[in-house]
């Protein structure tokens, strides 16, 4: 686990930094075998919670959103 949350860290930030933002840095994002844990999807709310704590003011999606973007993310991965 520490080692997926590490990697979504970095580049997540990075992405950040590139002025993406978080939902096209998610898809942009290569789970490089974090896929096969199940439920990858969950990576568009990891890279968005990665987003608001480099940046405060950041807009996270309401619940339902995120539960759509993770639903879309996993329909096509």
């Amino acid at each position: 686990m520490r080692d997926y949350l590490s990697f979504v860290q970095t580049e997540a930030t990075d992405r950040f930094h590139a002025g993406m933002d978080a939902w096209d840095a998610a898809r942009d994002i290569s789970l490089n075998g974090f896929e096969g844990w199940g439920e990858f999807g969950r990576i568009s709310v990891n890279v968005d919670t990665v987003y608001r704590s480099l940046n405060p003011n950041h807009e996270t999606p309401n619940i339902v959103e995120q539960f759509k973007r993770m639903a879309a993310f996993e329909a096509h991965p």
